[in-house]
């Protein structure tokens, strides 16, 4: 509805469930659904959208308790029993639809007057788990849910079939009912993993990024399509095609670039470490908010050529010197360098209050094409499904290049997914290796960028990222 506001209570009813919602709310809501599991769910949009939820829903007429299973008793563990579970269903559908049509003020004023722009996508990667949301809404978009997650978990075999007591299977429910309430074409996928709990909450921190993702992107459009608009109207010769067109393009484009344009740290973030063993001695610099500079002599020409993507579409500023063993191969230098690059990092990035946390691009080179999914969690975790087919990259091994980005990502203190997409028949090495760091590089930059909406708080659901 049209007329609904932002900030207005809306209610949805199922049954005997009644679920009320409210989003864009001055402060953090209350959450209560009746499933522990779900009101933890629901508060990952509210931590990684940047939107303050209030959901309530009621059975019978009585409200939940937040954090509380409906089907136990207080000092009951909860319930896995069906039998004792007669309001899932309309639990998951009322809250899909009470939070969609509370949300829905929020896209119907972003994309007022505006074309459709392209849709937003994020993937969200956690250990264990990558889950992809992509969300388009506008003029035109029907509202369809494309949805594939399951197996939740290696174990047993076939996956998971409850988290606490969430029923897995009805998850699908609540993200049709969102997708309908949004008119959006909503699609939640799972990219890979092998934890259910970290999988689902994948999805839902994905669908936050997306959505906050999108708000911007048609904050970012319709500023550019006004000043687009009135610059082609004081053309003499313009038309109104002309003037729609040029708009649109503007539109368009500022959509696309808008992560480009958060603005950097005030204060300096910087990191050094110098690092003497009997394989390698190295001094390293590392400044995060510089001009994607690089001066590196590790005495490998192939690590000096990634290091050099890594800090040139990252914007950083970098010196890297390293005097190796390579008498005896590649391994302590490419690893030692590597540890340090990522302990410059974690230095320089400190607490992380106030940066955006998550980030996401794809790069292609060639016939190589590899999309990074960066997480700043405090919870060191690497993942990659790379398909190095020569023993060696130039003077690196294949082994050491992917072992060189497990090495930054562990002492970088993130989460890092490499996704290579494509089904070329051949990649080059070379190729494949430089545009994984090209795409670190870039998916760092959205991470570190501080998003001013922060305050300087840490972008978690907890309040703080785990040491």
């Amino acid at each position: 509805d049209a007329a609904m506001a932002v900030g207005v209570e809306v209610t949805s009813a199922r049954g005997d469930v009644r679920c009320r919602a409210a989003a864009g709310l001055p402060q953090r809501g209350h959450i209560a659904t009746g499933i522990p599991f779900f009101d933890h769910m629901i508060d990952q949009i509210v931590a990684h959208g940047q939107i303050n939820i209030d959901a309530q829903v009621s059975i019978g007429g009585v409200d939940v308790s937040a954090d509380h299973d409906y089907a136990k008793p207080a000092d009951a563990d909860a319930s896995t029993a069906l039998a004792e579970r007669a309001h899932d269903r309309h639990i998951f559908e009322a809250v899909g639809e009470a939070v969609g049509n509370a949300l829905l003020p929020l896209l119907n004023e972003a994309q007022a007057e505006l074309p459709v722009v392209p849709p937003s996508r994020f993937l969200a990667p956690l250990d264990e788990a990558l889950a992809r949301a992509v969300l388009h809404t506008g003029k035109g978009i029907s509202a369809q849910l494309d949805y594939s997650q399951a197996p939740f978990g290696d174990f047993p075999p076939g996956g998971r079939q409850w988290v606490g007591a969430m029923k897995l299977e009805l998850l699908p429910i609540f993200w049709s009912a969102l997708a309908r309430a949004l008119s959006a074409h909503l699609t939640i996928g799972k990219e890979r993993g092998s934890n259910a709990h970290h999988i689902v909450e994948s999805s839902f921190k994905a669908f936050a990024r997306a959505l906050r993702q999108r708000l911007d992107r048609l904050a970012a459009a319709k500023t550019a399509a006004a000043v687009a608009t009135a610059a082609a109207e004081k053309a003499t010769d313009s038309t109104p095609a002309m003037v729609a067109a040029a708009a649109a393009s503007a539109a368009e484009c500022a959509a696309l670039h808008q992560p480009l344009l958060w603005p950097t740290s005030t204060v300096a973030r910087k990191g050094e470490r110098s690092r003497s063993t009997k394989e390698t001695k190295i001094d390293l610099s590392l400044e995060i908010d510089g001009s994607g500079e690089a001066e590196c002599e590790t005495g490998l020409r192939m690590l000096d050529e990634i290091l050099g993507c890594f800090a040139q579409e990252g914007g950083l500023r970098l010196r890297v010197k390293c005097a190796g063993d390579l008498h005896i191969d590649d391994h302590h230098t490419t690893e030692d360098v590597a540890i340090a690059l990522g302990e410059c990092l974690a230095t320089a990035l400190g607490n992380k209050a106030g940066c955006n946390r998550m980030g996401c691009a794809t790069v292609t080179l060639g016939t190589a094409c590899v999309e990074a999914v960066m997480d700043l969690s405090n919870r060191p975790h690497f993942e990659h499904d790379l398909r190095f087919v020569d023993e060696m990259v130039g003077d690196v091994s294949a082994e050491m290049l992917v072992h060189a980005f497990d090495s930054f990502a562990t002492n970088g203190r993130m989460t890092l997914h490499l996704v290579q997409r494509g089904e070329a028949a051949q990649v080059s090495g070379r190729d494949l290796a430089c545009a994984a760091a090209r795409a670190i590089g870039l998916a760092l930059k959205q991470c570190a960028a501080i998003d001013p909406r922060r305050a300087g708080a840490t972008a978690s659901s907890k309040g703080t990222l785990a040491a």
